[in-house]
C-alpha cells in the first residue's frame, strides 16, 4: 500500500521527532528501554510499530499497535496505521474494521476524507472496486482532491467499466491542478473510451516534441487502431519497441518502461512477450493504471 499511508507514517515520524541516522534495530533498543525504565505508552509504541514495519516484522508492528490502541482508542492515526499493517499483511477484513474504526472517531471532515481514500485503497487491494470507488467519491464530496485521488478515482472507474467517467473526471483533475501526469491519463483515459479523434489531436503535436516518443507512439497507436488505422499503427508500435529496447535497464528495469513495453507487445499480437513483462510490472509495482490497461489488454 502507498499514498495516504505512506504520508500519515512521514507525518507521524516527523511529530515524534524520529531520528533518520539511527537504525531500526537501534531505535527498537532504544524504546524497549525506555518503555523498560518509564512505562509503555501510546506514543512510544506507536514509535517502535514504525521501526518494525521498516525491517518488515509486521506482526510486531501490528502487536504494539494494538497495545497502543488499548492505551489511547481515539486516536483515529493510529486505527489507520494499524490498517496499513493489516492490509500490507493480507488481512483485509481486519484492515477494513481497523479503517471503519478510525473513521469513527475521526473528529474533523479532512480527517475523514483522507481515511476514506485510505478505505478505498484497502477494498481495491481485496479487489472490492465498486465499494472503493463509493468511498473515493465520497472524499471527493468532502474536500478538494489531491491529483493522486484523481488517479485512484480513474482506476477505479477504469476497473469498475466506466470509461467515459473516468475520462472526464481525469479531465476535471487535470483542468484544475495542470498536473502533466493527470493530462497523460486523461488522453489514455479517452482512448479507452473511443475519443480516438479527441486523443489524437492531443496526442500528434507531442510526437516531435518529445525526446522520448515511444510512450507518445503506443498511445497514437491505441488511437489509431481504434480508428480501423491498423498500418499505421503497426509501425508506431514497432517504433516504438525499437527505443524502448535501448532505453530499458536489464539491471534495473523501470516498470513505466516495462509496461510501455508489454502493451506494445501485446498490441503487435506478442501475448507471450506481453505476459513475461506484465508479471514483471507486478513484481515491481502496485495499483497504478498502467498495470490495469495491459492486463485488459493481454487478456
Amino acid at each position: 500500500m502507498r499514498g495516504v499511508f505512506g504520508l500519515q507514517i512521514f507525518c507521524v515520524m516527523c511529530a515524534l521527532g524520529a531520528v533518520a541516522h539511527d537504525s531500526p534495530e537501534h531505535q527498537i533498543e532504544a524504546l524497549t528501554a525506555k518503555m523498560a525504565a518509564n512505562g509503555k505508552s501510546a506514543e512510544l509504541l506507536s514509535r517502535r510499530a514504525i521501526e518494525w514495519r521498516a525491517l518488515g516484522k509486521l506482526e510486531s508492528s501490528k502487536a504494539d499497535l494494538a497495545e497502543a490502541l488499548t492505551l489511547k482508542p481515539e486516536s483515529s492515526a493510529l486505527w489507520a496505521d494499524l490498517a496499513r499493517v493489516c492490509a500490507s499483511l493480507r488481512q483485509p477484513d481486519a484492515a477494513i474494521a481497523a479503517i471503519d474504526q478510525a473513521l469513527r472517531v475521526a473528529a474533523k471532515e479532512a480527517d475523514s476524507s483522507v481515511l476514506l481514500v485510505a478505505r478505498g485503497e484497502i477494498l481495491e487491494s481485496a479487489g472490492k472496486f465498486e465499494l472503493a470507488l463509493a468511498d473515493c467519491e465520497k472524499a471527493f464530496q468532502l474536500k478538494p482532491a489531491a491529483p493522486d485521488w484523481y488517479l485512484m478515482r480513474a482506476r477505479l472507474q477504469f476497473r469498475c467499466g466506466k470509461l467515459s467517467e473516468a475520462a472526464a473526471g481525469l479531465k476535471e483533475g487535470y483542468e484544475r491542478t495542470g498536473s502533466a501526469v493527470l493530462e497523460i491519463e486523461w488522453i489514455e483515459a479517452m482512448i479507452d473510451a473511443g475519443a480516438n479523434e479527441a486523443a489524437l489531436e492531443r496526442i500528434e503535436p507531442r510526437i516531435d516534441r518529445s525526446r522520448w516518443q515511444a510512450g507518445w507512439l503506443i498511445r497514437r497507436a491505441r488511437a489509431q487502431l481504434g480508428l480501423g488505422q491498423q498500418a499505421r499503427a503497426k509501425e508506431d508500435l514497432q517504433a516504438a519497441l525499437a527505443e524502448l529496447s535501448r532505453r530499458i535497464r536489464t539491471d534495473s528495469p523501470d516498470p513505466t518502461l516495462i509496461s510501455e513495453r508489454g502493451l506494445a507487445r501485446a498490441l503487435l499480437g506478442q501475448r507471450d512477450a506481453a505476459l513475461e513483462d506484465l508479471k514483471l510490472v507486478r513484481k515491481l509495482c502496485g495499483e497504478n493504471m498502467a498495470l490495469h490497461r495491459l492486463e485488459a489488454v493481454v487478456r
